[in-house]
């Protein structure tokens, strides 16, 4: 007889080894939404960190790991679940019950080029489970975009002009952009000033077309507020479909800059909202599936104590993040990001 007072905590607990939480990134949230619904599904998640002062996301149900909680499984001889996404190398944590999950291409933002037959391998999608060999049952595809925010406008709304994101294209590789985006909306991230959701959502409802220089949830997020999206090959974005593309489908969306593509992509707009639709139905079959695996892991790890995770998190994550930051947003960023954190801690 189960007890309405008492939570009916079961199994293993996870680990979700991840990033302060971001709502710019895509990767990250679905970290932290992974982790809510975990919870939601009766088995204690937790965040594991780098930094002191923690930035957990402000509407999901995703606890950061404390001290006593970790020295009470370690008490009841629970031993968790680590989750690490593929930009993480090696297996900073030292545990035995490891899930690799690929959210990218392997090594592209960091992390390891190989992965690893000891680990239970997981991917963001099929197309990322097709492309380092790994069965079509380890897909955990996390819709990520609020339905909320992104979606149609209402019927009196006007659309005119076009908009684009170049974020990495632009900032990081120093691409020149194309002809065709040289008088539409600039979306930016990654900035101060950068717009909120609600607003990124504004101009997607008033716009007739979005071009997307790289493989962005915002593409998704245009679909979603009625907004085509033409992705424009480019050098530095040359994989040819999306890594959501099986998950999302085609709907709404054109694969380079060609009219009848982009005609067929204003003709199917309108189902992009039932194909996502579906691909949150998927999660959720895909969800149980990624439990019933990862709970029959049994390893048996010698649990470390909690200084020295934090000692571990905090030398090699962050060595780790300083690399990724330069990788994606450039030596020039990197620069004025160590600047500014010298002159918070040495107050100059």
């Amino acid at each position: 007889m189960n007890s309405r007072i008492f939570p009916n905590y079961r199994g293993k607990p996870y680990y979700i080894y991840a990033p302060p939480y971001i709502r710019t990134s895509a990767g990250i949230k679905v970290l932290y939404i992974l982790c809510h619904h975990l919870n939601l599904q009766g088995y204690e998640a937790y965040i594991i960190q780098y930094k002191k002062i923690y930035y957990p996301s402000p509407s999901l149900y995703t606890p950061i790991l404390s001290k006593e909680v970790y020295n009470l499984h370690r008490k009841n001889k629970l031993n968790p679940i680590v989750i690490y996404p593929e930009t993480i190398s090696s297996n900073p944590l030292n545990m035995t019950n490891i899930v690799r999950y690929f959210l990218n291409y392997p090594a592209l933002l960091g992390g390891d080029k190989n992965i690893n037959p000891s680990e239970i391998n997981f991917a963001y999608s099929k197309l990322l489970a097709n492309y380092i060999s790994i069965p079509e049952d380890q897909v955990l595809f996390v819709p990520a975009s609020d339905l909320s925010i992104f979606k149609p406008p209402g019927m009196n709304t006007i659309r005119e002009g076009s908009c684009f994101y170049a974020g990495k294209y632009k900032y990081f590789h120093g691409g020149k952009l194309f002809e065709i985006t040289k008088k539409s909306k600039e979306i930016i991230r990654g900035d101060i000033n950068e717009p909120t959701p609600t607003e990124i959502a504004k101009i997607f409802q008033q716009s007739e077309i979005f071009y997307c220089y790289e493989d962005s949830a915002l593409a998704i997020e245009a679909v979603l507020c009625g907004c085509p999206t033409v992705y424009l090959s480019n050098v530095f974005f040359n994989k040819g479909k999306p890594i959501a593309h099986f998950e999302i489908g085609e709907e709404g969306f054109a694969y380079r800059n060609d009219d009848q593509l982009i005609q067929r992509a204003r003709n199917t707009v309108s189902q992009g909202m039932s194909n996502y639709i579906k691909s949150e139905k998927l999660f959720f079959k895909q969800l149980d599936n990624f439990i019933n695996i990862t709970q029959n892991l049994n390893g048996n790890s010698k649990i470390i104590p909690y200084n020295k995770i934090k000692e571990k998190i905090t030398i090699k994550y962050r060595i780790n993040t300083i690399f990724s930051y330069y990788k994606i947003n450039g030596f020039r960023k990197l620069i004025i990001k160590i600047y500014s954190f010298a002159r918070r801690k040495l107050n100059f």
